[in-house]
């Protein structure tokens, strides 16, 4: 349980990190993906218009709302995962997890995560790409408008759409659980690989108990071959679309 509540709280801690430094660039993409919808422009002109309308500052709208996600959903899934495997490891005898094994720990975790976590993402993609009138009886032509709060969102959807809206698009985001499944199983059996053959050269050189340790760079390397392989592996299944 300790382990678990650690590398839950290690992941929500970094997946934050991570979020308040790339999200102008996630901003950007959703909005622009909207506007080149709405009205013909190329991306970067869309991207123009924003920061000319937005602003710099604007470029943060809806980061609360994206933190909030991004910090439940790490801590969600690192949770479950970590708590599955170690199940799953106390059965086995303390051996490493199986391909198939690692696929299971991860749909349970993704699982969990996708129903725990959507009602927030619904919230973030709707401060995202929403605005709201000051006043729908303005004769101004561009009327005033001001952002929706995480809270002003929640109270939106509800009068809109009801509470059911926050589990929209539910059923295509536990399909796509496979997709961090398969990238985290990469993962795992890249670990297991790199963590055999450093043992068994210490071992050989004479350190009979020794286990191999990995490096906070090889859990970085680790994880960008298998986010790598699984990016090369969609772009394969598209093109034969």
């Amino acid at each position: 349980m300790a382990d678990s509540l650690i590398h839950a709280a290690a992941g929500a801690a970094g997946g934050t990190i991570a979020m308040t430094l790339t999200y102008p660039l996630i901003f950007l993409s959703t909005r622009a993906a909207v506007e080149t919808k709405n009205e013909p422009k190329s991306t970067y002109q869309a991207v123009l218009d924003i920061l000319k309308r937005e602003g710099v500052l604007g470029l943060y709208s809806g980061l609360n709302s994206s933190l909030l996600g991004i910090a439940v959903t790490n801590f969600v899934y690192y949770y479950f995962y970590e708590h599955s495997r170690g199940i799953i490891l106390k059965s086995r005898g303390g051996k490493g997890l199986s391909t198939p094994e690692s696929m299971l720990a991860g749909m349970i975790a993704g699982s969990a995560t996708t129903i725990i976590s959507n009602p927030i993402w619904v919230v973030q993609t709707s401060q995202a790409v929403r605005t709201m009138d000051a006043s729908s009886d303005s004769l101004d032509p561009k009327p005033a408008t001001k952002k929706l709060g995480f809270r002003e969102t929640i109270q939106n959807i509800i009068a809109k759409d009801g509470v059911k809206a926050f589990w929209r698009g539910i059923g295509p985001a536990l399909v796509l659980v496979m997709n961090p499944v398969l990238q985290y199983t990469v993962f795992e059996q890249l670990k297991n690989v790199l963590v055999a053959r450093r043992t068994q050269k210490l071992r050989s050189a004479g350190v009979v108990a020794a286990v191999a340790v990995l490096s906070d760079w090889d859990f970085f390397f680790l994880g960008a071959i298998s986010k790598l392989g699984m990016s090369f592996r969609c772009l394969s299944i598209r093109s034969h679309v």
